[in-house]
């Protein structure tokens, strides 16, 4: 394919992880002179650009503002590749990673590719019990994740790249928009990418997943289709029945609310371990999973609340600025 593979690396803060990323970059078992990587620093007020300085083969840009969408369309629009490799600041790729990308991409021609977010030797108790891994090595049923993708610039032109007016879920929405478009995404977990940056904490795992879901009401049509808003809801729905029927006294409403909400996110943790490829194992550990489950809800639940009050914050401003 000749020189034409850009690496994309949004970076915004990456001081701890970022030296250890574009190390895994430079180390690709790929030829040199076919591909290029791009950091495009996000305002760091850390010491990210003293890390990217010790690589000379590295191309350095900034953008001081925008959603990590915005970051990412820039260093596409300073690739000189035909194919654009996302990889985050914050991970870690295989030495086989760029040309696992390139081969699939060229057996799938039509298709966008990404991988899932693998786990460091050091990973901490959450980590492990949140991603679990797939049991199909191959998916075209999930999602992309930022932090690995491969794309030709013909199909990220067409759909207008990442979206730039969201926070996050920028790369879900781009899967979306693909789809849409009639372009196939496939998850391929020969392009997995160590995830450095994960939660480590459970107050971390609630903030993340409270950022992760900020945007649910300003795309509240696109959100009303995704399951997981849906489970956000039927959850909120479920502890305020049973906390108003505790209130009220009447306890048996109370009961049958509260076992729903056991059942709800007993879903999920069943429905993650199924897809796993140690199911049987994980089962052993059901009530770590089922307790990630339970703060991924609340998390989500707390982020759907703040897109609540910037939304009302927003109109009542329009309002006043209209009157």
């Amino acid at each position: 394919m000749g020189a034409n593979i850009s690496v994309i690396v949004p970076a915004h803060n990456e001081g701890p992880y970022i030296s250890r990323c574009l190390n895994s970059l430079m180390d690709q078992e790929f030829p040199k002179e076919n591909y290029e990587v791009i950091v495009v620093d996000n305002a760091s007020t850390d010491n990210t650009k003293l890390h990217i300085n010790e690589f000379n083969d590295v191309k350095y840009i900034y953008k001081e503002n925008g959603p990590v969408g915005a970051v990412r369309n820039y260093g596409a629009s300073h690739a000189s590749g035909e194919i654009l490799a996302f990889i985050d600041g914050d991970c870690i790729a295989p030495r086989d990673w760029l040309a696992s990308g390139i081969n699939l991409l060229k057996s799938h021609p039509e298709t966008v590719l990404g991988g899932k977010y693998s786990l460091d030797s050091e990973a901490s108790w959450i980590e492990r019990y949140w991603l679990l891994g797939l049991k199909d090595t191959t998916s075209d049923k999930i999602d992309l994740l930022g932090g690995t993708i491969f794309i030709r610039k013909e199909h990220f032109g067409l759909v207008g790249g990442f979206n730039e007016e969201v926070s996050s879920g920028e790369d879900t929405q781009l899967a979306s928009d693909l789809r849409n478009s009639g372009i196939s995404v496939m998850i391929n977990q020969n392009l997995n990418v160590i995830h450095l940056g994960n939660a480590k904490t459970a107050k971390d795992f609630i903030r993340r997943q409270a950022w992760h879901s900020e945007n649910y009401i300003d795309r509240i049509t696109e959100s009303a289709k995704d399951p997981t808003f849906i489970i956000t809801i039927a959850f909120n729905i479920s502890i305020a029945t049973t906390t108003l029927t505790l209130i009220t006294g009447n306890w048996l409403y109370s009961l049958i609310s509260l076992i729903s909400t056991i059942a709800l996110i007993s879903i999920l943790s069943i429905k993650r371990i199924l897809r796993s490829k140690d199911g049987i194992k994980l089962s052993r550990r059901f009530h770590k999973i089922f307790y990630l489950d339970l703060l991924y809800l609340i998390g989500r639940t707390i982020g759907v609340a703040r897109g609540i009050k910037k939304s009302a914050t927003a109109n009542i401003g329009a309002i006043k600025r209209s009157g």
